[in-house]
């Protein structure tokens, strides 16, 4: 919402974000990603490459309540019958890290997301992803803000990143 407020306004030249299917900005999609667990690497489980959700039925939880997918996340745990006890409600993803790698509980995250002493097995049958990419201010066609050396700078440095 205050990217989108601070782009309308002309406040806001570009964002390195989640592009969303609305259409409201011009944006250039950099990558796609999935979703995946993150869990101790001392968990019982840390070694398995995928894990089915029934799997994680008496598993503790840690919730990022500012996830994109916590409705799909919620709806996805509840149709296996996993109602987890929930030790945290956070709105930080290094917060969140940092009580996974503590052993607290596991969350859901972008696949992005990584921390000494977490590991990331995917969850199976989870099908999830976001775009990431630049999203652009309303004036920035008539500004020529895409072809800009910085902004050309950035998208290459991340599409190099991504590929390796």
């Amino acid at each position: 919402a205050i990217v989108a407020d601070l782009g309308q306004r002309g406040s806001l030249d570009a964002a390195l974000t989640q592009i969303r299917d609305d259409g409201r900005f011009p944006a250039e999609r950099l990558f796609s990603e999935g979703y995946a667990l993150a869990m101790s690497a001392t968990h019982g489980l840390a070694a398995r490459e995928a894990i089915d959700g029934a799997e994680l039925a008496g598993e503790t939880m840690i919730v990022r309540r500012h996830c994109e997918l916590l409705s799909d996340t919620s709806r996805y745990f509840t149709a296996r019958g996993v109602r987890p006890f929930f030790a945290a409600r956070v709105t930080s993803d290094d917060r969140a890290l940092r009580l996974v790698r503590s052993g607290l509980g596991i969350t859901v995250m972008p696949d992005c997301f990584r921390a000494p002493g977490v590991v990331r097995p995917r969850l199976a049958d989870f099908p999830f992803t976001r775009d990431i990419g630049i999203v652009f201010g309303d004036h920035a066609a008539s500004q020529g803000l895409r072809e800009r050396r910085t902004i050309r700078l950035l998208a290459e440095t991340i599409e190099e990143q991504v590929a390796t």
